[in-house]
């Protein structure tokens, strides 16, 4: 396999479909193969609770209720952050077998903690039902009193939250980065960029980083684009496309010996990866070693 050959296996991916596996679909989630689990949570976000209902009737669909995606997120905490047409939903997901105090795997977050921070009033309101009120709170707090001085809580900082002045650091990061994807979705990736950056001076995201090198790999940024990739590492070292786009942004630029250091050092990250991997046995192939010059 020459050079070229090896570019071509291994290129910066084209525009995603909406269920192409490592990047967000159209509901700004990370499902990836994970069919079953996107279908269910796009039926809950239209508020679609009786052809919910039917769906989950079919194990291949309920057993999805505790799934995570990519980023460590379960259909409970994108509910949670967007707030369904009809928040019912929640409750049927709930007969399902979701269990509301899921927590997200980075973050360590629930639902309530998510319907707090994005001001979903309605979520919060389903969430405190009493068939589900057993662990709604996150605290497992089973004393009433406590239980309604939480919710007075809860929903002062709700009302905070829908302030349209008020939006903290994160949460504006958060709603630009989303944008950003959705720009690069469209394919208008040097807008994308600028988002995405905008979005980074309001916090610095792991993922936000990420995804701003696969933009600038878009535009031919090469260098930039490994810069960002090893930001995004620092942050979140087992992130496995972090490492993937460090090591092919390296192969990109030719520093081959560079790129396969990068790609073994994911790998002690990330050991299941397949990609870093494949990329490490393409390089290998081409006689890669891992001398440098002074």
């Amino acid at each position: 396999m020459n050079f070229d050959q090896f570019v071509q296996a291994m290129g910066v991916p084209g525009v995603p479909s909406s269920d192409q596996k490592g990047e967000p679909d159209n509901l700004h989630a990370y499902w990836g193969s994970n069919k079953a689990a996107k279908k269910v949570h796009q039926i809950a976000a239209l508020g679609s609770n009786r052809e919910l209902e039917l769906l989950l009737n079919d194990p291949k669909y309920s057993k999805t209720v505790k799934s995570l995606d990519g980023d460590g997120y379960g259909i409970i905490h994108y509910l949670a952050m967007t707030a369904p047409k009809d928040d019912a939903v929640v409750e049927t997901l709930a007969a399902a077998g979701l269990d509301v105090n899921q927590r997200t795997s980075r973050f360590k977050e629930t639902a309530l903690i998510l319907s707090v921070m994005y001001g979903t009033a309605s979520v919060l309101e389903r969430l405190a039902k009493d068939n589900v009120k057993k662990g709604w709170t996150g605290y497992g707090s089973r004393d009433p009193k406590t239980a309604k001085r939480v919710l007075e809580l809860i929903e002062t900082a709700a009302s905070k939250r829908k302030d349209p002045t008020f939006e903290d650091g994160e949460r504006v990061a958060d709603r630009l980065r989303v944008q950003g994807s959705d720009a690069y979705l469209a394919g208008k990736f040097r807008k994308a960029i600028n988002v995405y950056t905008q979005s980074l001076e309001a916090f610095e995201d792991f993922r936000c980083f990420c995804n701003r090198a696969l933009c600038h790999m878009k535009e031919g940024n090469l260098e930039e684009a490994v810069d960002d990739a090893c930001k995004a590492t620092k942050l979140n070292p087992t992130f496995e496309k972090a490492h993937v786009r460090k090591a092919l942004g390296r192969a990109l630029t030719r520093d081959l010996p560079r790129a396969k250091m990068t790609a073994k050092a994911g790998l002690k990250h990330c050991p299941e990866s397949e990609k870093l991997r494949l990329l490490t046995d393409e390089l290998d192939a081409l006689g890669v070693g891992m001398e440098l010059d002074c």
